[in-house]
């Protein structure tokens, strides 16, 4: 078996849009969306299954993944004052989009079918953890930037992109930690067992 196991890589894109406009009233507010979408993967045994999950995974999508969180972090900013400039609100939104593999298949033996939907809700749960990750560091950069002043308001931007992207760059890390601690625990589910003993 080649390819076995796929890791649940995490990928993502991160972009900030930074938009800055005058302003009074000092706020903060950091929220969040969530689109799930899904792909059509087929096969009655669990050898079947899997290997329609790794056409998609290595095939048309290119992700190398079983499922895949992207995120895209924008923000709006009001400023007040020229010497110094500094943030007077600052309204933080993550866009998430998980993408899952869902089984159309009939027919198929109670206990690959059982094994599949425990294997579909962990990977869902991995995803949606990665989510949270991102939670995290958005509301890291909230109480980062919400105090933050500068000389001028152009110093202020680059200020804010430069704390942003040390952020984003610690939150690559800490997603790829998870993803390397979680492929002890995806050996042990039992969809994936049920693949490794009937090919053996």
């Amino acid at each position: 078996m080649k390819h076995f196991p796929l890791p649940p890589t995490l990928k993502h894109v991160a972009l900030i849009v930074l938009v800055m406009t005058a302003g009074t009233g000092a706020s903060a507010e950091v929220s969040q969306s969530t689109t799930y979408n899904y792909f059509k993967i087929q096969g009655k045994t669990a050898p079947e299954i899997y290997a329609s999950l790794l056409k998609y995974a290595k095939g048309p999508s290119g992700h190398d993944a079983y499922a895949t969180t992207a995120v895209q972090v924008f923000q709006k900013t009001k400023v007040v004052g020229t010497n110094p400039c500094r943030i007077q609100k600052v309204d933080l939104n993550a866009t998430f989009k998980i993408t899952l593999p869902r089984l159309h298949s009939t027919g198929i033996a109670p206990k690959v079918g059982q094994s599949w939907r425990s294997f579909e809700r962990a990977l869902l749960t991995h995803e949606e953890h990665h989510r949270s990750l991102w939670m995290a560091c958005v509301a890291k950069l909230e109480r980062q930037i919400k105090t933050l002043k500068a000389k001028d308001c152009s110093t202020l931007s680059a200020n804010f992109k430069s704390i942003w992207k040390s952020i984003e760059t610690e939150c690559k890390a800490q997603n790829n930690r998870f993803d390397a601690s979680e492929q002890v625990v995806l050996l042990k589910q039992p969809f994936i067992r049920l693949v490794v003993n009937t090919r053996r």
